[in-house]
């Protein structure tokens, strides 16, 4: 059958190619109270058409509206609403079912089909407040217009469910295969107790939830709504951290308080061994070897080694998650071989381990050829070799427990080392040990040493002795060779020194040219081959009181005219010498008499062993006895003997000389110089 709105037909063309001399066709899917054009066709056994020629008919229009439509209760603060109304009050036509949905307006696709005229109760409302319930009659031709409904309104304010409970975000990503998901589970929301504000039964298949996403933790959207209690989230990225929460809310829309945010990157799990992408290299040193390998993601780094092809009991490294692998093994023999065997763990605990593979390290540093020199008192010099360029570093104390280092702050490296170790102590016994460590950072070790600093020179046993009057000895001892020296003054002395450079332990200095009965204060000085000076504690001495007369000797006397004629004097000059320091004065008179002496010159205070005294106002030509007289710091006095001089007879002036040479040539002028008042 060809059939259509118009003689076109062109709606369709319904049949059935078995070959029959009855034909039935049925035409379905048509619009109600509509006029139909149609025509039948034909094909016989050999392909013959037949048409026939054109026919009409009207279909049956739809039910009008049901009526009288009701909700039962009209409003209510549970979700739970009955709804009722009357058939159409159409002539001829019976009502096969009905058709209803809330909020919306009836369509084939959102309604629900009932053959009775009431709804029981059941959760209608899809919204807080006003709500519509909508319903239209189906004719049993199966005819509906679903423009002629009829309606109620009702309302609805429900209690918002409590929040979902214990949610839980999980990373369910499958890193090999690189998909990334988060799957978020919750518990459904507690029921509160009967009577609180928020009584209610939950039922979970009325209960809907919201999933909402951030990545920041604080702008949120909402990415889907569901009645399970469980939502896996796909297509993420793993170096994106995203933050959930949840809501509940019933079929009306009233929605509780979000659950707690819970965040998690999905970087999901590996189930295989991360590739090892770099073979383990082995850079040995003395005591440590640098072993590094790379891998095709981050893994921990660890090294199990020992001295066997089949024993590997120790390990090394870091649990740090990297891709280049860099562990230094240390804790090793020098010159020894080791076996090893590298292990990464990825953060699933997927462990990988390279093949078997050796290092031997290198010689050791060493301290080679180590000399103490040039001890002293406060310091010494060390010198050494090394088998290796190291840093000098010496510790050292007067135990083996050492406590004092030396340490050559600008860090050079060398073969042949030289240190001086000052502000040690005197006459100390050291121990000390070289150290420091290669350009690798190899610590070196030398035995221990030991060395004992110089004595320092210390004065002992001071004692003097007073040789003769002004001439003391002082006595002492030193503890090592030193020179000899004694520093003496006196209250109202002036510092003197006197000394020798002999090197000895048991030294004597006599000090002579002391003043009698004097006290001498004194210290004992030497210093040893190196320069340092040992000084005694200030001491003091008395010297003797002089009572021996000092010698006279050497005395000699010459006798002077000074000036000519009249006006010409006569004086003796007498010079003698003493042992001691003395005065000066000499005794005399007119003869040779060796005991009377008349006149005495005047004594000369100052104290002296080379004497010179002059004896003035004499007559000339005339014989006179002497004696020198000397008088010691201590009063002692020496005359000695008695001495005898001719005085000489005046100068004649040049006048005279002139008038006595004329008088002997001209004899027969007679007495001349009477004429000049000469004679």
């Amino acid at each position: 059958v060809q059939y259509g709105k118009t003689t076109s037909y062109g709606e369709g063309e319904p049949g059935t190619s078995d070959l029959v001399k009855e034909h039935t066709v049925s035409l379905t899917n048509l619009s109600p109270n509509t006029e139909y054009h149609y025509r039948l066709k034909w094909v016989d056994v050999d392909g013959n058409v037949g048409l026939s020629s054109d026919y009409t008919f009207t279909t049956l229009g739809a039910p009008s509206a049901p009526t009288g439509v009701t909700a039962t209760p009209a409003s209510g603060t549970t979700n739970s609403f009955a709804f009722s109304w009357t058939k159409p009050a159409d002539e001829g036509v019976v009502v096969a079912s009905y058709k209803y949905s809330v909020n919306s307006t009836p369509t084939a696709d959102n309604t629900t089909t009932t053959t009775s005229t009431t709804v029981a109760a059941y959760a209608a409302a899809t919204r807080q407040g006003a709500n519509t319930f909508y319903v239209v009659a189906v004719d049993d031709g199966g005819n509906v217009n679903y423009n002629n409904y009829g309606s109620a309104d009702f309302t609805a304010y429900t209690t918002p469910p409590n929040p979902p409970q214990n949610i839980t975000l999980v990373d369910s990503s499958d890193r090999d295969a690189k998909r990334f998901l988060l799957t978020l589970t919750w518990d459904a929301p507690a029921a509160t107790a009967a009577g609180g504000a928020k009584a209610q039964a939950i039922d979970d298949s009325t209960i809907y939830y919201t999933i909402y996403r951030a990545i920041d933790g604080v702008t949120f959207s909402e990415i889907a709504t569901i009645t399970s209690t469980g939502y896996l989230d796909t297509g993420l990225n793993s170096e994106t951290t995203y933050y959930y929460k949840v809501t509940a809310r019933d079929k009306a829309q009233a929605t509780s308080e979000p659950t707690k945010v819970v965040s998690d990157k999905p970087e999901g799990r590996f189930t295989s061994p991360p590739a090892i992408t770099k073979s383990p290299v082995a850079v040995p040193d003395s005591f440590s070897a640098v072993v590094t390998w790379s891998t095709e993601r981050i893994a921990s780094s660890f090294v199990d080694f020992g001295t066997t092809a089949t024993d590997y009991s120790k390990e090394q490294g870091t649990a740090d998650l990297v891709i280049d692998h860099s562990v230094k093994v240390t804790g090793l023999k020098a010159e020894t071989t080791y076996y090893f065997q590298v292990k990464s763990i990825d953060v699933d605990e997927n462990v990988a381990y390279s093949t078997v593979a050796s290092f031997t390290t290198l010689e050791a540093p060493r301290v080679l050829d180590l000399k103490i020199a040039d001890i002293r008192l406060y310091d010494t010099i060390i010198s050494w070799k090394t088998n290796k360029e190291t840093t000098a570093l010496i510790s050292y104390g007067t135990t083996a427990n050492y406590g004092l280092t030396y340490s050559d702050t600008t860090g050079s490296y060398s073969l042949t080392h030289t240190v001086k170790l000052e502000n040690l102590k005197d006459s100390t016994l050291y121990h000390l040990r070289i150290g420091g460590e290669d350009r690798n950072g190899n610590p070196i070790t030398s035995d221990d040493y030991t060395f004992s600093t110089q004595t320092f020179p210390k004065v002992s046993d001071i004692s003097t002795k007073n040789k003769s009057q002004g001439q003391t000895e002082v006595f002492w001892k030193t503890n090592v060779p030193t020179t000899s020296s004694v520093e003496y003054y006196g209250d109202s002395i002036a510092p003197k020194t006197q000394g020798n450079t002999a090197m000895v332990t048991d030294h004597s200095i006599l000090l002579y040219g002391l003043e009698d009965a004097s006290i001498y204060k004194f210290k004992a000085h030497g210093a040893d081959s190196y320069g340092y000076e040992a000084v005694s504690a200030e001491q003091e001495f008395t010297t003797l009181q002089d009572t021996t007369p000092p010698e006279v000797f050497g005395v000699s006397s010459e006798s002077n005219t000074i000036g000519s004629g009249d006006a010409s004097k006569i004086q003796i000059v007498v010079s003698w010498k003493t042992n001691e320091p003395t005065t000066s004065q000499v005794e005399f008179g007119v003869g040779m008499s060796s005991t009377d002496f008349t006149d005495t010159t005047e004594e000369n205070a100052e104290l002296v062993m080379e004497h010179l005294t002059v004896i003035a106002e004499l007559t000339p030509a005339k014989t006179y006895h002497f004696r020198v007289v000397s008088r010691d710091k201590a009063g002692n006095v020496t005359k000695s003997n008695s001495y005898t001089v001719l005085t000489s007879r005046k100068r004649e002036s040049f006048l005279q000389l002139i008038i006595t040479n004329l008088e002997e040539t001209f004899s027969w002028l007679g007495n001349i110089g009477s004429a000049f008042g000469s004679r």
